[in-house]
């Protein structure tokens, strides 16, 4: 699936198109090549004292779920955009050869006890994405809007930091203010798994984003569900 975005604001976007993340070649009945096979490294990073909040201190310490970093340099070590299932906001993390160092800075997307579920970030150029999951509850199936984000904003080249406002909050922060969610409830393929009453898992499969990637200002959304 991949959203393309144009003009100065996420929701504003006036090409949009969508396509799976895979090549979907079954529903052509064409065979896929094999993906490439990349091995994960070692050893083992190290967090240091992780990730330190003010709300669900534990938990929040096994929640990063995406991480958006310029790309690969001689200059180390780089500093990235983590973001994580719970809450609504994002940190800055060092990136470091076999190390990565927590920053206490605060990236503010959803202000308060809001719950994007982030599940994916990606770095294009000096612009980084974010992305909520899009799914319900796993637990109830209960709704949760707070999820049906697609975020943007842009980050200094050198030092890898957003601009901030005297309050604290993001100077160019975009909302795609929910067009994603929409265009998954009218695609032909996606439909049936988008939209309110939908559950996670077995027989009914709803909308379940964990995975983005960005090039040239076309987003590449991972699906969970369906698969």
């Amino acid at each position: 699936m991949r959203k393309k975005m144009r003009g100065t604001a996420v929701g504003k976007a006036r090409a949009i198109s969508l396509a799976s993340a895979l090549a979907l070649s079954w529903l052509h009945g064409t065979a896929a090549a094999d993906p490439p096979r990349v091995a994960p490294e070692d050893p083992v990073w190290t967090a240091g004292g992780g990730f330190q909040f003010d709300r669900k201190p534990n938990k929040k310490r096994e929640s990063l779920s995406g991480i958006a970093c310029p790309a690969l340099s001689a200059t180390t070590p780089r500093l990235c955009v983590a973001v994580f299932d719970e809450g609504g906001e994002a940190r800055y993390v060092a990136v470091d050869r076999d190390r990565i160092t927590p920053q206490p800075d605060k990236i503010v997307l959803l202000p308060g006890n809001k719950e994007l579920d982030g599940e994916g970030a990606a770095r294009d150029g000096d612009t980084v994405y974010v992305t909520g999951s899009h799914s319900p509850k796993r637990g109830d199936c209960a709704v949760n809007p707070d999820g049906r984000h697609v975020f943007r904003f842009k980050v200094d080249g050198a030092t890898g930091r957003a601009a901030l406002d005297p309050t604290g909050k993001l100077v160019d922060l975009e909302d795609d203010g929910g067009k994603l969610w929409n265009l998954l409830k009218t695609n032909n393929v996606l439909s049936q798994f988008a939209g309110d009453g939908k559950c996670l898992g077995s027989p009914n499969h709803a909308v379940n984003i964990e995975g983005l990637a960005a090039r040239s200002g076309v987003l590449y959304f991972g699906l969970r569900e369906p698969a």
